[in-house]
């Protein structure tokens, strides 16, 4: 508006349009202050793990911005690469093939987005996540019972000793039909069907499977029936730096049963009934036997 100094005086209106403009004095900002990505394992490198989205409120080339791995102790196992079909959006790529099964299945790295001298970082962790690709593992193994004369059958027993490298596995076990035991399908456990007053030693077939995978193996099942004149005449030997377990290996079974024959020609394997087996002391093993030729047990 502008006034003259006449009388009366006279004025005059006009519209003034002021632009304003934009100067590069926003840095951009992640929509999350971290992010957790999840990529299966044995994925090809060249994955997209996962996609961010940054946002800049400047205007024009002031929120153009650019994407980089900027740190992380992983930094090097992965790529990035923007969006073409959406502005402000940055996808994570992997440049290896990455095994949940190994010492290492999470990973750390850091990307900033930057608009000139402007810069923000966010931190993103990245998880491998397990496939079924390892076979279940089941090696050759004994089961070794033993009841006291008329105890009930419901005793425990064990399981099969099977073991999938797969987080995710889900196994299932199965037993050659006998009149011992019984193995529960997906626990693995096995039941005793019944008690007997004899010996009993078979070899039955056992297997288990994860789906598409299964593996079979020997099991060596040994009952033992024990009454108190057994428990008179057994023998108990100590043996250090051996577990339960380690004993009661196929093939270490084995050979202590046949260091045993070696005190008498006459013995056999099958003579030596086994029937108990402690650990003692965290480090000292027993192991209780008796001698049997023809189901009569030795003095």
């Amino acid at each position: 508006m502008a006034i003259d100094r006449g009388e009366p005086p006279q004025k005059t209106l006009t519209a003034v349009t002021i632009l304003l403009n934009d100067i590069n004095d926003n840095a951009p900002q992640f929509e999350k202050s971290s992010y957790d990505f999840w990529i299966a394992e044995n994925s090809p490198p060249g994955t997209v793990v996962g996609s961010l989205r940054a946002i800049d409120p400047d205007d024009g080339d002031n929120a153009k911005l650019d994407f980089r791995v900027f740190g992380g102790q992983d930094a090097k196992l992965f790529d990035i690469e923007n969006d073409p079909n959406q502005e402000g959006v940055v996808k994570i790529l992997t440049r290896t093939e990455f095994d949940y099964e190994a010492k290492i299945n999470k990973f750390s790295v850091e990307l900033q987005a930057s608009s000139g001298q402007l810069s923000s970082t966010v931190p993103v962790k990245i998880h491998v996540s397990d496939v079924n690709d390892n076979r279940p593992q089941l090696k050759d193994f004994l089961v070794l019972i033993s009841t006291f004369e008329s105890e009930a059958s419901d005793i425990s027993i064990g399981s099969v000793p099977a073991f999938d490298p797969d987080h995710n596995a889900t196994l299932e076990h199965y037993l050659e039909e006998n009149d011992v035991i019984s193995v529960e399908e997906f626990s693995g456990k096995f039941s005793l069907k019944a008690t007997f007053r004899r010996q009993i030693n078979m070899e039955q077939k056992a297997c288990v499977s994860d789906g598409p995978n299964t593996e079979c193996s020997r099991a060596q099942i040994v009952y033992i029936s024990v009454n108190d004149e057994a428990l008179r005449q057994s023998v108990t030997l100590h043996f250090h730096d051996i577990t339960i377990d380690e004993f009661l290996d196929f093939q270490v079974y084995r050979r202590f049963l046949d260091s045993l024959t070696s005190v008498s020609a006459k013995w056999i394997q099958e003579n030596f009934r086994i029937f108990s087996i402690k650990l003692e002391d965290s480090d000292s093993l027993h192991i209780s036997f008796f001698v049997s030729v023809d189901d009569n047990i030795l003095r």
